[in-house]
């Protein structure tokens, strides 16, 4: 009677040792190992952006891609908006704009310098070789301001491309050039990079 006792516990005890074993194998966090947290770190949540200071490898998006309009090129994601801590508003003026309908405004123009140069950069996708100057790296000491009724509807930037230096030389290359953003429809992106122009067109959005 004792033996079969024995075996009776003998065997529930290998039906559990079974069940665990086959618990583990299926688990894939109880094979991954332990996972180490110092005293003064906490886990920290994904995220899908870059760090700051740090281009996204990602690929680009189809509202990445620049088209050509007339004679301007738009990119329906935006071309970059100057931003950050200005040094001094070096001058302010006015000009004349026009509407599409021919009708003339005075156009608020302030002149800013930043306080460090802002480096960013610009990619998109263009078939042409009319937009090399503005792809890769480039670095702005400070822009102008247009407005009409306190609202800004375009930038002019004053850039400089960084280009790699020659081998001779440790310092990199830079080619000053202005270019001139502008949001043709009043939603906050600066869609339209504009070519040779003779006026300032004014958006009717400015007007409303």
């Amino acid at each position: 009677m004792k033996v079969l006792v024995s075996l009776f516990l003998l065997a529930i005890a290998f039906s559990i040792l079974s069940c665990s074993k086959a618990v583990e194998e299926t688990n894939p966090a109880a094979n991954s190992g332990p996972v180490q947290i110092s005293e003064n770190e906490s886990p920290t949540p994904v995220s899908n952006q870059s760090p700051v200071g740090v281009e996204s490898k990602s690929p680009l998006k189809p509202r990445d891609r620049v088209v050509v309009e007339g004679r301007d090129y738009i990119k329906k994601s935006g071309w970059t908006i100057p931003s950050g801590a200005v040094k001094d508003i070096t001058e302010r003026q006015t000009d004349k704009g026009i509407t599409k309908d021919g009708k003339e405004l005075e156009v608020i123009l302030i002149f800013c310098d930043y306080e460090a140069p802002k480096s960013y950069s610009e990619n998109f996708y263009y078939d042409g070789p009319n937009l090399e100057y503005m792809k890769g790296r480039l670095r702005s000491g400070g822009f102008t301001e247009y407005s009409v009724n306190s609202r800004v509807f375009m930038y002019a930037v004053f850039a400089k491309k960084l280009a790699p230096p020659p081998a001779s030389n440790s310092d990199p290359h830079e080619d000053p050039f202005v270019y001139t953003i502008k949001d043709a429809d009043g939603d906050g992106i600066f869609e339209t990079l504009l070519g040779d122009y003779d006026k300032i067109l004014v958006p009717d959005w400015v007007l409303k």
